[in-house]
């Protein structure tokens, strides 16, 4: 008889009655649409979905080892761009001065033209707040390298915040990016490789928060009224975490990832897994459901242990992939009602289990793949 903490029922039954985020990664942007106007966010409960606007999907290879995520956003270059809210942008995106992580993968032509290409952000006045991910600037010097940055204050504080990459990337290859932000500190990091640059948030000043009028973007916003031009090329697999994810590098503090859970945001989908597959067997069943509960809340877990998100740790976001997928491969041993249903849990615990079967198992989507 297979057998889950009652922790997680009792989880579950509270992110039911509550609407509780799932964890820390707070957006997360697949594109794997096959067509607009949705760009649908699937890291956080409620989603903070975008519109999109001339915006194509085609078959990704982005991923270490050309496998892919599915589909990818196509930007033409001229008209296509991602919003989020006329004269609004989503509150996961107010990152303030906390620590945060944000990662993606991009695919540019090559010899790219000068000028700021915005990829994504909810920056409007750089004397506001907000931050934002552009390719290029106007100067030569920074073509097709990606830039960060988090605003607040004079042009003097954008400096110091501001990051560049060591490496062009407008070489038509795909590309992965991560920013960091830990205790006010700044760093880039570009296929794993931690880059050279490095800034620093001002007390006082800067904040990712930006007002809540901004129009966040992904593709650039406002391209009559700034030096910036629309970004063309290929987006995939874009997170946000509201903490700084770590890894362990082959030189210390500098090099490639090896390990840690931004290694395995870098990885994430690398060996072809089904997500919800923790022990790679081609299938999401009970086996995979129990492995997430004998790591339930653990803070240090890898993919073969149930972190199927990436960032460490085993929580509601986890379960809610494993859902989402149940019964993938030759299909599920019991439907995942039942298995939830089987859980045995402590008094007063019980109650709030019984509540679960009734509710949609909290509206998970089981997909049944076979």
């Amino acid at each position: 008889m297979y057998r889950i903490s009652g922790s997680i029922a009792m989880a579950m039954a509270f992110a039911l009655a509550t609407g509780a985020a799932r964890g820390d990664l707070v957006a997360h942007y697949e594109f794997n649409e096959s067509a607009g106007p949705t760009l649908a966010d699937s890291g956080a409960a409620p989603a903070d979905d975008g519109t999109t606007n001339n915006l194509t999907f085609a078959a990704s290879t982005a991923g270490v080892n050309g496998t892919g995520f599915g589909n990818a956003g196509v930007f033409d270059g001229t008209t296509s761009n991602v919003g989020f809210g006329t004269g609004a942008h989503p509150a996961s995106f107010d990152l303030g001065t906390a620590d945060f992580t944000i990662s993606g993968w991009l695919k540019t032509p090559t010899n790219f033209q000068n000028f700021n290409r915005p990829l994504f952000g909810n920056i409007d006045d750089y004397t506001l707040g907000g931050w934002n991910i552009e390719l290029g600037r106007a100067d030569r010097t920074y073509r097709g390298k990606p830039f960060f940055t988090v605003a607040g204050g004079s042009s003097s504080v954008f400096s110091q915040t501001q990051l560049f990459s060591d490496v062009r990337l407008d070489d038509d290859t795909w590309h992965w990016v991560a920013y960091i932000c830990s205790s006010g500190s700044l760093s880039m990091y570009v296929d794993g490789v931690k880059q050279l640059d490095t800034g620093t948030l001002v007390v006082g000043t800067s904040t990712a928060t930006s007002p809540a009028t901004v129009e966040a973007r992904f593709g650039g916003i406002d391209f009559a009224a700034r030096i910036w031009k629309p970004y063309e090329g290929q987006l995939d697999d874009w997170r946000i975490y509201n903490e700084a994810l770590t890894g362990t590098l082959d030189g210390g503090t500098s090099g490639t990832l090896t390990s840690g859970a931004l290694f395995d945001v870098w990885q994430a989908n690398s060996a072809s897994l089904q997500p919800g597959d923790a022990n790679g067997d081609g299938m999401v069943n009970l086996s995979d459901l129990q492995i997430l509960g004998d790591n339930w809340q653990s803070t240090t877990a890898t993919w073969a242990e149930a972190d199927f998100t990436g960032d460490g740790t085993v929580n509601l976001a986890d379960l809610q992939i494993l859902g989402d997928n149940w019964g993938f491969g030759t299909g599920p041993d019991v439907s995942f009602d039942e298995a939830l249903a089987g859980v045995v849990i402590p008094e007063p615990a019980a109650l709030a289990l019984l509540l679960i079967p009734g509710a949609g198992v909290l509206t998970l989507r089981r997909r049944i793949n076979n």
